[in-house]
């Protein structure tokens, strides 16, 4: 991941939307999802090399669902990443700067 963003430290069991908008991507393992609206489309990251614990997480709501502001999107189990020293950080990132970064440095999507 890089590109700018924002990186939130979360105990929360639910990872809501930071935007209203559209789902357009969520992650088959559940670790993160893609919100876009008219001007925005963010990546919303769950953790860091997380995607090998998707049984840890539940998807509430699915590709194409039109959500609003603090709409529940992910539920993980807090208490079992946890113990396996996994830090819950939640990142934010700008995907369209995301998206040219990569271009710019070759780094495979």
């Amino acid at each position: 991941m890089v590109g700018d963003g924002i990186v939130i430290h979360s105990s929360d069991d639910v990872i809501s939307s930071p935007i209203e908008g559209r789902i357009v991507s969520v992650y088959p393992s559940g670790h993160a999802f893609i919100v876009e609206n008219k001007s925005l489309k963010v990546l919303i990251h769950i953790g860091i090399d997380t995607f090998q614990f998707h049984k840890y997480y539940e998807i509430i709501k699915e590709t194409g669902t039109t959500i609003r502001v603090g709409t529940p999107v992910i539920k993980i189990n807090h208490s079992i990443l946890g113990m396996s020293s996994i830090d819950i950080i939640i990142a934010i990132l700008d995907q369209q700067k995301v998206n040219k970064t990569r271009k710019k440095t070759s780094i495979p999507k």
